[in-house]
């Protein structure tokens, strides 16, 4: 997956100690959500024939020191509104940082 094509939209200071970046869905972001589902043994995916969608986002720790893609599902029977994560190697994560970086000196 390439993350440099990720896309930020919202900001949200979430704790003291985490924050985060809502992500612009696209089809390379949902079908990981897919996938990441799919191992979990889930069955419905969002289709333009359903109310399914997922909420993607870049968070940042900074007590823990970690940054993390993860996301959730809405609307769905099986796990509503439960929380996964994407696996990101560390070129992936490294990358995000510095998207975070450069996004908050864009801030005013």
């Amino acid at each position: 997956m390439d993350v440099k094509g990720i896309v930020f939209e919202d900001f949200t200071h979430d704790t003291d100690v985490e924050f985060s970046f809502q992500c612009k869905g696209t089809k390379d972001l949902y079908d990981k959500c897919d996938q990441v589902r799919r191992l979990m043994g889930m069955t419905d995916f969002p289709e333009e024939s359903n109310i399914l969608y997922y909420n993607i986002y870049v968070i940042v720790n900074t007590e823990k020191e970690s940054i993390s893609l993860r996301f959730n599902i809405n609307n769905s029977m099986e796990d509503d509104l439960k929380w996964y994560s994407i696996p990101l190697t560390i070129e992936q994560e490294n990358m995000l940082l510095w998207k975070v970086i450069y996004e908050l000196s864009e801030m005013d």
